[in-house]
C-alpha cells in the first residue's frame, strides 16, 4: 500500500505498510477460542536495533485493558510526581491513563481511612517525602498487577 524512507544513509532502510489478505498460522499458538494468536504460546522475537534482539515471551509479556467506548484520560494528565515515578513501569503508567476520570477526593480520603498499608505508610513517612511516595507508588503497583485500577488511584493521589 505505501514504502516509506526512513533514511538516506546506510542501513536507514524502509518502512512498509501492506495489508494482510492472508496468513497461515499453526494452530497450536492459537487461543482457546481459535480466533488469535496466545503470545504465551509464541516463540515472538522483537527487531531493537543495530544487531539486537529480543524474545517477547515469560514475564517480558503484559497487556494493557483498553476502555470499551469511551477514551482515557491518557498519560499526559498524570501528575507528574507520578508520572516520574521511579517505581511504576510504563505499562503501569498505561493502565493508570486508561481511566476515564479520576477517583474524588472524596473517595481518595475514605479509601486511605479503611486502608491500613496506606495508614501505615503515611504515618511511617510522614517526615520523608521522597520514601512517603515511593512507598504509595510501590503499593499503588501492587492494586495495579491485581487489576484494580482504581485503588491503585485513591493510593498514589494520597501524595499528591
Amino acid at each position: 500500500m505505501q514504502v516509506l524512507s526512513l533514511g538516506e544513509g546506510g542501513g536507514a532502510g524502509n518502512l512498509v505498510v501492506c495489508e494482510v489478505l492472508l496468513a497461515h498460522v499453526d494452530g497450536a499458538v492459537l487461543d482457546t477460542d481459535g480466533k488469535r494468536a496466545n503470545p504465551y504460546l509464541l516463540d515472538a522475537v522483537a527487531r531493537m536495533g543495530g544487531d539486537y534482539y529480543a524474545h517477547a515471551n515469560g514475564p517480558a509479556i503484559f497487556t494493557v485493558p483498553k476502555p470499551n467506548q469511551k477514551k482515557g484520560i491518557g498519560v499526559d494528565v498524570i501528575p507528574e510526581s507520578i508520572r516520574n515515578s521511579r517505581v511504576l513501569t510504563g505499562n503501569n503508567l498505561g493502565r493508570l491513563g486508561n481511566v476515564e476520570q479520576l477517583p474524588d477526593a472524596e473517595s481518595v480520603a475514605a479509601f486511605a481511612h479503611a486502608e491500613p498499608r496506606i495508614q501505615e505508610v503515611l504515618r511511617r513517612f510522614a517526615n520523608h517525602r521522597e520514601s512517603l511516595e515511593d512507598h504509595l507508588h510501590q503499593l499503588a503497583q501492587e492494586w495495579l498487577e491485581a487489576g484494580d485500577v482504581e485503588a491503585a488511584w485513591k493510593t498514589l493521589l494520597q501524595s499528591v
